[in-house]
C-alpha cells in the first residue's frame, strides 16, 4: 500500500471549507434571535438605559460605585460638582 501524502493545498481547502461553514453559521437565524435575546436580556437587566440618561444616581447602579455616591452626596460641595 502507497502512502500518499498530502499537499498544503488539499490543507488549505479542507481549512477553507471548515472555516467557511463556521463563518456562515453564526449567521444562522435562530443564532441571531438568540444573540439578539441575550443582549437585550442583559441590557434590560443591567439598566442600560440609565446609562444615557443625566441622572447622577445613574452611577450606582454598579455596586462598586455606591460608596463613593454615598459620599459625595454628604459632601458640602456636591450641588457643584456636577
Amino acid at each position: 500500500m502507497r502512502h500518499v501524502r498530502h499537499t498544503n493545498k488539499d490543507q488549505i481547502a479542507a481549512w477553507t471549507a471548515h472555516g467557511a461553514s463556521y463563518f456562515y453559521s453564526i449567521f444562522d437565524p435562530q443564532f441571531t434571535i438568540l444573540l439578539l435575546g441575550l443582549g437585550s436580556f442583559t441590557f434590560r437587566y443591567g439598566e442600560g438605559l440609565s446609562y444615557f440618561s443625566k441622572n447622577l444616581a445613574a452611577c450606582i447602579n454598579c455596586h462598586i460605585m455606591k460608596p463613593p455616591f454615598d459620599s459625595w452626596q454628604k459632601a458640602s460641595h456636591h450641588t457643584l460638582a456636577t
